[in-house]
């Protein structure tokens, strides 16, 4: 990763040598990108607001729409990993979800292929109901995660419909609404069948808890056996 940095750090050097405006913008996004692997939330915001900053001087509508998503799930992230409420970063993330929603309207007619507008849009409607979850708000969060859900099995977004339905059924469980979280788990078992081991085995993982919390002994053993040997015959890749 620190290899990727210095490299997108010669590619903002190069392009500010040739003034290129919307160049530095995406130099500053991937730095950004990195620097969120690293864990440097901080600092890769500030690289962020440089991408929209640049992206609006620039006038592309397309790397606004972009850097508003990426400043929205990084502040996100943030803080989902806080120990207590960050109703501050979250409230920012939504605004910055928003943004970036809005740009997908502005966007001219052809000036991207219809299935990256509608994954745009898919991963938008996501990360708002996270953040209407992480707020509390589990029935706003139902009604944007549906909608995204629905974009994902229209335009058949695997991994992005597999997220909403792991979603939908956490935001049952915590409901207590422990029939209808069963029902979204057993669809990521069916979606992660074209995904990475990683998704097989969760998906099982959570298909068991809900069996063990209603009592079902039998299918919860079951779903963490089909867990284990998963997990076991792909040790490098769980």
């Amino acid at each position: 990763l620190q290899g990727a940095q210095e490299h997108h750090r010669q590619e903002q050097l190069a392009c500010t040598q040739l003034q290129d405006t919307l160049g530095i913008g995406v130099a500053h996004r991937r730095i950004g990108e990195v620097l969120c692997e690293l864990g440097n939330t901080e600092e890769a915001l500030v690289h962020q607001q440089q991408h929209l900053n640049l992206a609006k001087e620039a006038g592309s509508l397309l790397e606004q729409q972009r850097a508003y998503a990426t400043i929205g799930r990084t502040l996100l992230d943030r803080a989902i990993q806080q120990t207590t409420a960050d109703d501050v970063s979250l409230d920012a993330a939504k605004e910055n979800f928003l943004h970036s929603l809005q740009k997908c309207k502005e966007l001219p007619v052809g000036s991207v292929e219809a299935d990256e507008l509608a994954l745009m849009r898919c991963r938008l409607y996501l990360n708002l109901g996270l953040v209407a979850d992480q707020k509390g708000d589990g029935s706003t969060a139902v009604v944007l995660i549906t909608q995204s859900s629905t974009l994902g099995r229209q335009w058949s977004f695997h991994e992005d419909l597999y997220r909403c339905h792991f979603a939908l059924g956490t935001i049952y469980w915590k409901q207590k609404k422990f029939g209808l979280a069963l029902e979204e788990a057993k669809q990521t078992v069916t979606l992660s069948a074209k995904l990475s081991i990683f998704e097989k085995v969760e998906s099982r993982k959570s298909v068991g808890r809900i069996y063990l919390i209603i009592g079902d002994l039998f299918e919860a053993k079951r779903s963490f056996t089909a867990a284990y040997k998963l997990a076991a015959a792909n040790k490098g890749d769980v």
